[in-house]
C-alpha cells in the first residue's frame, strides 16, 4: 500500500514508467525466526544437555521387600554409590548424611534438586524375596525433571557387588564425564570382591549409621566379620576406625583402649588403599587427640581433602584442628566450606557458629545456632549451642530456656549433661548445674566418662581446685579435646598457670 501510495503521490503509477523493485522483506523475517529457533533448539539440546552434568545426590533406595532386614541392602547400596561416584574429581555428590533426609519421602525431584544444589538425582527400588534381588535405578535431570536413564537389574543377592559397579560406570556415562584411568578404577564402589565381606560391610556401615551406642558396637562386629572374611577389604577397615572414633566420643570405650585400635585399622586401611580418604581422616583424630601430633594431623585433613575436595566431614573435623591451635580465621573457612559440600547437615550447620563461639562473637554465635534451630528444630545440639551463646550474652531467660530443652531432646549423654551444666553454672543457676554435675558423676561410676567434662562443670561454677584436679586426670587418660580447651566456659580459669601448663604439654598455643 504504501508503495501504491508512493506511485500514486510521485505519478509514477504511470505505465510507462517502469516500476520499482522492492526486496521481499516478509520471507526473510520469517527465514531468520526460523533460524533463530533452530539455534536455540540446538543450544539447548547440544550444547547445554550436551555438556557435563556436574553435580548429583543419590536418594536412599527404598526397600519394597517386606521384610524390614533388607533395610541394610537398601540404604548400603545407596551409600555405596556415593563413595565410588564421589571418587570423580569433578563431581560434587551430595553426601549420605545429607540425601538421608529425603528417606522414606516421595518428593517432587525438582524441588530435590533446587533444595540441594544439584542437577541430577539418582533414585531406586529394591525389592528382596529370599536369594533374588530386584532393582530398579533412573537418573532424573533436576531442572526440568527429564528422565535420563533407567534400568533394571535381577540377580542374586550375592551379585550386589556387581550391580552397584553396573551402575555407578552407567551414571558417569549418562553424567557426560570424561573420566581418567584412575578415576575409572577408584569407581568402582568396593575393594573386595568377596560378595560375604560386602555383606558384613552393608550391615556394619547401616548399623554405624544409627549412631547409638548399642548399634555403634554392633558396627564394630560387622566390619570385623568382614574383615575375617577379606582381610585385604579397605574399606572395612576404615568402618572400624570410625567406629572406634565414635564409640570414643560417646564415652563408650575410653582413649586409651579406642585409639590405639582406631589408629591400628585406619593404618591398615592407607596401606591398602593410601588414596582412602575416609581413613585419613580418623588418623588424623588419633594423631591430634592422642599422639598431640599436630603437624602430622594436619597433613592426614588436608591428604582427605586432596583426594576427596567433596568431603564435608573433611573439612568439618579440619576445622576442629584449626579451631585447637588458634587458627580461628581458618577454622571459620573450613566450616563454611563444610556447609557449602553439605547444606542440609544438621551436625555441620549446629558447628559454623561454634568458631564465632570460640571468637567471643556471641551475638555472630546466637544468630548461626538459631538458622540451625530453625532447619532442624529436633536436633538438639543445635539448642544446646544457642543456649550457651545466649548465656555468655546475659541473657538468662532464653539461655536456660534452650539449654533445659536440648537436655529433654537428648540422650542425656555425658557431653550433653556437661555443657548443659556448665551452661547453667554460668547463668548462676547453682542448683541445677550442681545437679547435672551428680548426674555426671554417677554416671562415671557405671561407665567411662571423660574426666574433661566434670572439669568444664568445676571450671565453671568457680571450683578451681576440683576443675584442676580432674584436667590432670584427663591430661593422664588423653580425653583433652583441644577445641574444647577454647571454650569461653573455661575463661575463668584460663589465666592459670596451671591451665597454661597444660596447654604447653599438649603442645598447644597459649
Amino acid at each position: 500500500l504504501e508503495v501504491l501510495k508512493e506511485e500514486s503521490e510521485s505519478g509514477c503509477g504511470d505505465s510507462a514508467a517502469p516500476p520499482r523493485r522492492r526486496f521481499p522483506v516478509a520471507p526473510v523475517v520469517a527465514a531468520a525466526v526460523v533460524l533463530l529457533v533452530a539455534a536455540s533448539l540446538v543450544w539447548w539440546f547440544v550444547v547445554r544437555r550436551g555438556g557435563p552434568i556436574d553435580s548429583l545426590a543419590v536418594l536412599p533406595f527404598v526397600n519394597a521387600s517386606s521384610d524390614p532386614n533388607t533395610e541394610y541392602l537398601s540404604e548400603g547400596i545407596s551409600e555405596s554409590l556415593i563413595t565410588g561416584l564421589s571418587r570423580v574429581a569433578r563431581l560434587k555428590v551430595k553426601s549420605w548424611d545429607t540425601v538421608f533426609r529425603y528417606k522414606g519421602q516421595d518428593k517432587d525431584i525438582q524441588v530435590v534438586g533446587r533444595e540441594l544444589g544439584v542437577r541430577a538425582v539418582l533414585k531406586g527400588r529394591l525389592v528382596q524375596h529370599g536369594d533374588s534381588l530386584s532393582i530398579s535405578a533412573e537418573l532424573v535431570d533436576a531442572s526440568d525433571g527429564t528422565l535420563l536413564w533407567r534400568d533394571q537389574y535381577k540377580r542374586r543377592v550375592a551379585e550386589v557387588l556387581s550391580i552397584e559397579r553396573e551402575i555407578s560406570k552407567e551414571i558417569s556415562a549418562q553424567l557426560r564425564l570424561k573420566l581418567t584411568g584412575e578415576e575409572q578404577r577408584r569407581l568402582v564402589t568396593s575393594s573386595t570382591r568377596d560378595p560375604e565381606a560386602h555383606q558384613s560391610y552393608l550391615r556394619g556401615r547401616y548399623h554405624w549409621n544409627r549412631r547409638t551406642e548399642e548399634a555403634l558396637k554392633k558396627s564394630v562386629e560387622y566390619f570385623q566379620q568382614s574383615i575375617e572374611k577379606d582381610p585385604g577389604y579397605a574399606q572395612a577397615w576404615a568402618g572400624l576406625a570410625d567406629a572406634f572414633l565414635l564409640l570414643m566420643f560417646y564415652g563408650s570405650m575410653p582413649p586409651g583402649e579406642a585409639f590405639p585400635r582406631l589408629r591400628a585399622a585406619a593404618n591398615r586401611a592407607i596401606e591398602l588403599e593410601e588414596a582412602l580418604a575416609e581413613a585419613h581422616v580418623p588418623l588424623g583424630y588419633v594423631k591430634m587427640l592422642y599422639e598431640w601430633d599436630w603437624p602430622g594431623a594436619e597433613r592426614e585433613f588436608q591428604r582427605a581433602i586432596e583426594l576427596k575436595p567433596q568431603y564435608g566431614t573433611a573439612h568439618h573435623w579440619y576445622a576442629d584442628y584449626l579451631t585447637a591451635v588458634g587458627r580461628l580465621p581458618e577454622a571459620l573457612a573450613e566450616r563454611r566450606r563444610a556447609r557449602e559440600v553439605e547444606p542440609l547437615s544438621p551436625i555441620i550447620n549446629a558447628e559454623v557458629g561454634r568458631v564465632y563461639y570460640y571468637s567471643r562473637r556471641y551475638a555472630d554465635a546466637a544468630e548461626e545456632f538459631q538458622k540451625a534451630v530453625e532447619m532442624d528444630p529436633t536436633f538438639h545440639i543445635s539448642h544446646l549451642n544457642l543456649g550457651l551463646a545466649y548465656a555468655l550474652q546475659r541473657r538468662p531467660r532464653e539461655a536456660a530456656a534452650e539449654l533445659r530443652h536440648a537436655i529433654g531432646l537428648s540422650q542425656r549423654g555425658p557431653y550433653d549433661v556437661a555443657l548443659a551444666g556448665a551452661g547453667f553454672a554460668v547463668l548462676g543457676h547453682r542448683e541445677e548445674a550442681q545437679k547435672l554435675l551428680g548426674e555426671l558423676l554417677e554416671l562415671s561410676r557405671k561407665r567411662y566418662v571423660a574426666s574433661l567434662l566434670p572439669a568444664m562443670i568445676y571450671a565453671s561454677l568457680g571450683e578451681k581446685e576440683r576443675a584442676f584436679e580432674y584436667f590432670e586426670k584427663a591430661l593422664k587418660e588423653r580425653s583433652l579435646l583441644g577445641e574444647y580447651l577454647r571454650d569461653p566456659l573455661l575463661d575463668g580459669i584460663r589465666s592459670d598457670p596451671r591451665f597454661q601448663s597444660i596447654l604447653r604439654r599438649m603442645g598447644l598455643p597459649p
